[in-house]
Formats: C-alpha cells, structure tokens, sequence
C-alpha cells in the first residue's frame, strides 16, 4: 500500500485531488467512443471543442472543434522521452507541457485552426452524483437531482 495514505502532500499538483479536475476540464473527454465524445460540442456554437482519444492512433489525442457548423479535428501528438510534451500535428514546432496549456494558447486566433477554441462552450456537468465511469455502465438508474423533467415519471 504505498502511496494510498500518504495523499495530503506528496503530489506536487494541486492540493484538491479527488476528482481529476474533470469539472474543471469538461472538455476533456478521453476513453471512449469517438461519437460518445463528440457528443457536447453537437449543438455548440463555433470555437466550442473537446479533445478526446485517438481511436486510430491510441498514444494520441485528437482536437475536435466546430467551425460553420462542421466538426474539425486536429491530430495532437504526444511525445515522451528527452524533451516531453504534446502539440498540434500542424505545428510541430509549437510544443505544450500539458493540454490545458495547449487550449489555453489557442484560445486566440491562431493559424493552424479556423477558428479560436472558447472553452466556456461546454459547461461542466451540473450534477457530481453521475458519474459514468465508477458506476456500472448499463444501469441509468441514477437518482435524478430535483428539478429535472423525469420528476414526472410514475409520481
């Protein structure tokens, strides 16, 4: 059990560590279908994107962002070893050290995509208590939060 206890201060991260930050990135859709992960940005405006995983080229992730109602994607290139790093298939020379840094520069009007990613598009999840990867896949039987129209259901 090494490393299980020891949570408070041993990662050099953020201090809040439980939830992987997904709410703060929810444009980060990795692990699953490439229709499954398009999925938010369908009915977005321009500029709306997520960056999702490879299904060609697992070592890889993709930039998938809407510009005159059709989906972009952009090949983002993940290299390890001496210098380690990640950038757009499209400029090699533009390296990040991590992808929140890639969206944030491109963010602004740049070449090599048509239009500037606005990451406020998607907004987080509202509700923390579905969570789709630790429940069981099949089973939609989440209790909804109060408000929603399924309320009306057999009540």
């Amino acid at each position: 059990g090494d490393g299980v206890r020891s949570r408070t201060g041993s990662n050099t991260a953020a201090p809040r560590n439980e939830n992987s930050g997904a709410e703060k990135r929810p444009w980060l859709r990795t692990n699953m279908p490439k229709a499954h992960a398009l999925e938010p940005i369908m009915d977005k405006p321009d500029g709306a994107f997520v960056i999702r995983s490879s299904e060609t080229r697992p070592e890889c992730f993709v930039l998938s962002y809407k510009f005159r109602g059709q989906i972009q994607h952009e090949l983002i290139i993940v290299h390890s070893g001496a210098n380690p790093g990640l950038f757009l298939d499209a400029n090699p020379s533009k390296s990040f050290r991590s992808l929140p840094e890639l969206v944030m520069y491109y963010e602004q009007p740049r070449s090599e995509l048509k239009y500037p990613l606005l990451p406020s598009a998607i907004a987080p999840t509202p509700a923390p208590a579905i969570s789709p990867m630790k429940r069981t896949p099949s089973k939609r039987a989440a209790p909804a939060p109060p408000g929603l129209s399924c309320s009306s259901l057999g009540l």
